[in-house]
């Protein structure tokens, strides 16, 4: 393969199930290119059918300052939404975009953020930040109702254990890094519109969320050296800390 051919396939997405560039479209969402394979198509076909029929109806955003985003609803319920944006400027940090609105989706109060730069279950970085804003005391405040929209996308959260509760709302940066190989993040970046392989990226986000709070890991299909040491260290971490937990 030549360099250029090599720089062409760069700037396609990655491919949803794994980390080749993605070439496919799916042919009624018609969204940008989301897979590398028939069989990756269908590999994600489960999680993408829930959302697929409803993106040709947010192609196109209702003002300039509107971004489209993921809603995972307590009632089981997962929606494309339009969330406005705001620019800020504060004399120490400078400028940037901020969402507004989102108190409507939280019961009248200011979600946390949670930054959601590298997918552990595909061990790759992500090409653009996802924000997830949630509840950060939904495992302690007693009030927060499991949410059925994340049951209904991650299969092991019904296997017992801890589940996700509250609501939860994804949005998409644009402009997340300075270079082509991820590692250096823009400090200011602004918001871009959340899209199906988005969707996917968030599913193993919340995958994962459930196997590091029940201590069950699994080794990623896609991994080198380097991640599959980091990983197994992970693992026996966990095995200590378990270990830890019965015998002192």
């Amino acid at each position: 393969m030549t360099s250029k051919e090599t720089e062409d396939l760069r700037k396609f997405p990655d491919c949803a199930m794994c980390n080749s560039p993605a070439t496919i479209r799916c042919p009624k969402c018609c969204c940008v290119n989301l897979y590398c394979s028939v069989k990756c198509q269908r590999a994600d076909a489960n999680v993408h059918n829930l959302l697929c029929s409803k993106r040709r109806t947010f192609e196109t955003p209702p003002s300039t300052s509107a971004r489209r985003a993921i809603v995972f609803y307590e009632n089981g319920d997962i929606k494309f939404v339009w969330i406005n944006t705001e620019m800020k400027t504060d004399p120490d940090e400078g400028t940037w975009e901020s969402p507004v609105g989102l108190k409507r989706y939280f019961y009248g109060k200011n979600p946390s953020l949670q930054a959601y730069y590298s997918n552990v279950v595909r061990s790759r970085r992500l090409k653009e930040q996802i924000d997830l804003r949630l509840k950060d005391d939904f495992l302690l405040d007693g009030t927060s109702k499991k949410n059925l929209a994340v049951c209904k996308v991650v299969p092991i959260m019904n296997n017992g254990g801890t589940v996700w509760r509250g609501p939860l709302v994804a949005l998409k940066h644009e402009r997340s890094w300075h270079n082509e190989e991820r590692s250096w993040p823009n400090a200011c970046p602004g918001y871009g519109h959340m899209d199906m392989g988005d969707f996917r990226e968030v599913v193993d986000y919340l995958t994962n969320w459930k196997r590091g709070i029940d201590g069950v890991y699994e080794t990623p299909r896609n991994y080198s050296r380097k991640s599959s040491v980091f990983f197994g260290l992970i693992t026996v971490s966990m095995i200590f800390g378990v270990l830890y937990k019965i015998f002192l």
